[in-house]
């Protein structure tokens, strides 16, 4: 199996694991009791781990390789355009939970 297939096999995997998790947690809904069985979301939360570990890494090697191979402008401006992306993403998380207070 091609590298390409293995890592998007990773990636739809954690996609996945990301929605058990969430469909397998318990919830507090008011008048109801919640039974003392534990918590079934946190199987698949390190199962999660166990595949999330090989594809963090296959990432980083990915990374490295693909910046060794870049040009130079590439690499002077890999960092801020990083630091872009980051503070974009986090306006953007930041814009989300304001509306949602303001719809609850």
């Amino acid at each position: 199996m091609r590298s390409s297939v293995r890592y998007a096999l990773l990636l739809i995997l954690q996609v996945v694991f990301v929605f058990l998790v969430d469909i397998t947690t318990f919830r507090y809904r008011p008048g109801h009791a919640i039974s003392g069985n534990g918590n079934p979301g946190v199987i698949a939360l390190v199962t999660a781990w166990i595949f999330f570990v090989p594809f963090l890494a296959w990432t980083i090697v990915c990374a490295r390789r693909f910046t060794a191979r870049s040009p130079k402008i590439l690499k002077q401006i890999r960092w801020p355009l990083l630091m872009l992306f980051l503070l974009l993403i986090m306006a953007a998380c930041e814009i989300a939970k304001i509306q949602a207070y303001r719809a609850a």
